[in-house]
């Protein structure tokens, strides 16, 4: 019987999550918000931007975006103070040879 009612909890928490009332105030750790399940430890993504708890699409999508780094930032920075190159004519060219 217990295994039976726990592969059942399991199932019913597979599709519908925790259905738990009782949890933590948001935190955030490592650039991740949560809340977290008092009755049964259950980490529950949160946004701090909406103040709502995130589907599992959302985690999905938040996962598969690719990090910015404080290189690839420094980079970026650099990239748009760079003045574009002078544009050059047939007459620059001409003088030339």
């Amino acid at each position: 019987m217990s295994f039976l009612s726990t592969f059942l909890n399991s199932v019913l928490d597979i599709l519908f999550g925790c259905g738990h009332e009782n949890v933590t105030r948001p935190f955030t750790l490592q650039k991740h918000t949560y809340k977290v399940c008092l009755d049964c430890g259950k980490d529950l993504p949160y946004s701090a931007v909406t103040m709502s708890y995130l589907t599992a699409r959302e985690v999905r999508a938040m996962a598969h975006r690719p990090a910015r780094t404080a290189s690839i930032l420094a980079f970026d920075a650099m990239r748009a103070q760079r003045t574009p190159p002078a544009e050059h004519t047939l007459r620059d060219s001409n003088a030339a040879a």
